[in-house]
């Protein structure tokens, strides 16, 4: 469609057979970011590339593929413009006999959720304002809160795209009587991921991190980032976890983790609100309803913030517009 003209570029040495897929994948995410979003007309720009982290680095400064409790990014989206009107999507295209095809599928309908959800929040205006100033808690945990709402809301499209491409012929398993699924691609990949995390980063690591600050080893802004950014990334893979969970009929993912501390004392409150919400309202709310959904969603952030409460950390600002952070003992 012309009002979402699409670019596709290779570097790095990727893969010559896959830019010839992209073409009916985007007319087909145009229409619905059309007919079914309302989301406003965008540029995009699909990178293929057979080093990825290469590719990214190139534009974004310090950006490293390897995630907290193994693995690494597949892809990724960056708007050139804020308002993602313009927007550049990276996906791995690397050379090799262990070449997965499905799962470069699911990154590319993944990854196109990013660029419509990104656009949406920018026309609704929900997207929050480039911070002239250190963010208050609340302010980073209701990004934290629609980033990883947007990782479900980005499986749930790919799963259900992946399943009408199979419907329709365009797309194929190995065995035909299988169908084209998250579960079929992941299994319990992100159910053993989030138990690594909750033994190794969640509990007791997040209180032993506190602690440490308050035994003199860490300093308090170095303790918090790290907080911060453990959050972050826990949070999304409650999410990728969830959305399978969803797709696979099994409920939600902290159910199987109820009695472990971490879940107990910190993640059950900070994210069931959320992933409630998710359930409740259309995976991608259109443009009519984004900002409704959209300002719900951010101020369920507070729950993060009251975890980190939890955890001994609170945090304001200052006259001078800093952010003024303290620990105390956490709760165990």
């Amino acid at each position: 469609m012309d009002d979402y003209p699409l670019t596709v570029t290779e570097e790095h040495g990727a893969r010559g057979d896959l830019a010839q897929h992209l073409p009916a994948i985007h007319a087909a995410m145009a229409s619905a970011a059309a007919d079914v979003w309302s989301a406003p007309p965008f540029e995009l720009t699909i990178v293929l590339s057979g080093d990825l982290a290469a590719s990214i680095a190139d534009r974004e400064a310090g950006f490293t593929p390897e995630r907290l409790g193994g693995g690494t990014v597949g892809g990724k989206t960056i708007p050139v413009q804020r308002d993602y009107s313009v927007a550049e999507m990276f996906v791995g295209a690397p050379a090799g006999d262990d070449f997965n095809h499905l799962e470069w599928i699911h990154t590319v309908l993944h990854e196109y959720g990013h660029v419509i959800l990104g656009r949406l929040r920018a026309a609704a205006g929900t997207r929050p304002p480039y911070p002239t100033r250190d963010q208050t808690l609340p302010e980073i945990t209701a990004i934290w809160a629609y980033e990883a709402a947007d990782e479900y809301r980005c499986e749930l499209l790919s799963d259900h795209l992946m399943k009408a491409l199979q419907q329709s012929g365009a797309l194929s398993s190995p065995d035909p009587s299988v169908t084209i699924n998250l579960e079929l691609l992941m299994h319990d990949r992100y159910r053993s991921t989030l138990a690594d995390l909750l033994n190794s980063v969640v509990h007791p690591g997040w209180a032993d991190l506190v602690d440490s600050h308050l035994d003199g080893d860490i300093h308090i802004v170095d303790m918090f980032n790290q907080l911060v950014a453990e959050t972050g990334y826990v949070l999304k893979v409650l999410a990728y976890a969830d959305a399978l969970e969803r797709t696979a009929g099994r409920g939600r993912i902290l159910d199987h983790f109820l009695d472990h501390p971490g879940v107990e004392l910190y993640l059950g409150s900070a994210w069931n609100p959320i992933v409630e919400l998710l359930e409740n309202t259309s995976f991608i709310p259109p443009l009519s309803d984004f900002a409704d959904v959209d300002t719900r969603l951010q101020e369920l952030g507070q729950g993060i913030v009251d975890m980190w409460g939890k955890l001994g950390v609170t945090g304001y600002l200052t006259a001078w517009n800093t952010l003024k952070v303290d620990a105390e003992s956490p709760i165990r």
